[in-house]
């Protein structure tokens, strides 16, 4: 029935496919989880070869694809989310699919991401075949990195030009595509990592080197790929953890970037040219500025111990005293939650235990004051004022535990 003809006369409206596909997709989405939820309470937990979906996998998966390649509208969605229903049910099954139905659905997703539904539909089926088993993982991993490496090198390759050549340049990506690339890269390296410990690796040296140039670009780059850069960083060290990062020239590559976005070094985030942007303008610089603190956060904790890992924690604690004297309007108040935790709380927590005394005198010399940053002055001084005084007054092994009591602000770091 999913194979059915795409070419009935009393098709739905809303579709390019006969009601009889229609259908059997819908079917298919509803009825694959009960069907295996069933097997399961009966026979406890199936083997993946007597899965009551095992044998018609064949012909769901042949029929769904051709439907993909086929349909558009409605019925293009509806296709995809049949597959992801059914890669959910099978998992270790839909293992032997995972290449050419994850080759499938990235190519719908670069081509429909102007339409939500279908590539959202279609980052999903990458998304569900990833999470489904070892074996998908690695393999639609395999598949999308040469892909969305590609996307992301063209697009740093662009951003490089003098801005006369950039502007008349008709190749260059919709920002779009290259954020929503770096964003499904980062979602399939986090999940490739666990099943292959090179998969962090192999990205890092397909990948990183165009995200890490789009960052020192970021003057030429839209603040959606800025923001998606930075959440790629951290998916990467998550995924590499230490042995990543403490790789020749890593942590000075990662960290130098992020660190100068931080502080409004650079255009994307919110430079010395920040007084003349329009508000809409600062609020998306601060927004691509706010996505650093956690990739800041994530390389300092797998930051090999000692100096290194105190070297980057001062410095981001520095960037983000910066940024909260940048403008004199101040900061949005998330940026400024968020710069303010970096000094008073990621700072503290990476610092070695010995450090208390250094790390009170540098929060005590950070300049803030209400004439230079009147709307992010009197939230940092509350909260460095009780973060000075419990580093500079407790024993070193109590200094952690007091500047983490002595601050308010939320944070997700």
């Amino acid at each position: 029935a999913v194979a059915s003809s795409t070419e009935d006369d009393d098709n739905d409206e809303e579709f390019s496919i006969s009601p009889i596909a229609v259908g059997a997709c819908r079917a298919l989405i509803a009825l694959s989880p009960v069907v295996v939820a069933a097997a399961t309470a009966t026979d406890g937990s199936p083997s993946p070869s007597s899965s009551p979906l095992s044998q018609l996998l064949p012909a769901c998966f042949a029929g769904l694809s051709a439907l993909v390649d086929d349909t558009s509208d409605g019925a293009l969605a509806l296709s995809l989310d049949a597959m992801t229903a059914l890669v959910r049910s099978s998992k270790e099954s839909s293992a032997t699919w995972a290449s050419s139905v994850g080759t499938q659905a990235l190519r719908v997703w670069a081509a429909n991401l102007s339409d939500p539904l279908v590539s959202e539909s279609a980052a999903d089926v990458t998304k569900a075949l990833s999470a489904a088993s070892n074996a998908g993982a690695r393999a639609v991993f395999e598949v999308a990195l040469p892909a969305l490496a590609g996307i992301v090198g063209k697009a740093a390759s662009v951003a490089s030009l003098p801005a006369s050549a950039s502007a008349s340049n008709e190749q260059e990506d919709d920002p779009m595509l290259v954020a929503g690339a770096l964003s499904l890269l980062a979602e399939l390296v986090a999940a490739a990592a666990t099943a292959s410990p090179e998969a962090a690796a192999a990205a890092h040296t397909a990948a990183t080197p165009a995200a890490l140039a789009l960052l020192n670009s970021s003057a030429a780059v839209d603040s959606s790929v800025a923001r998606a850069c930075c959440d790629y960083v951290r998916a990467l060290v998550l995924a590499g953890g230490p042995a990543l990062v403490a790789s020749e020239g890593a942590l000075e590559a990662l960290s130098s970037p992020l660190l100068r976005l931080l502080a409004g070094e650079q255009g994307s985030g919110g430079g010395n040219s920040s007084n003349n942007q329009d508000a809409s303008e600062a609020a998306d610089a601060d927004d691509a500025a706010g996505r650093v603190a956690p990739a800041l956060c994530a390389l300092a904790r797998r930051a090999p111990a000692g100096e290194p890992a105190l070297a980057l924690t001062r410095a981001s604690a520095l960037a983000a005293a910066k940024r909260l004297c940048l403008r004199k309007e101040g900061p949005t108040p998330m940026l400024a939650a968020d710069c303010v935790s970096l000094v008073a709380r990621a700072f503290a927590f990476f610092a070695p235990p010995d450090a208390a005394s250094e790390t009170a005198a540098a929060l005590a010399a950070i300049p803030v004051n209400a004439e230079s940053a009147p709307g992010s002055a009197s939230n940092a001084a509350t909260e460095l004022s009780p973060a000075s005084a419990a580093l500079a007054s407790a024993p070193s092994g109590e200094a952690t535990q007091q500047i983490s009591s002595s601050s308010t602000t939320p944070t997700t770091l």
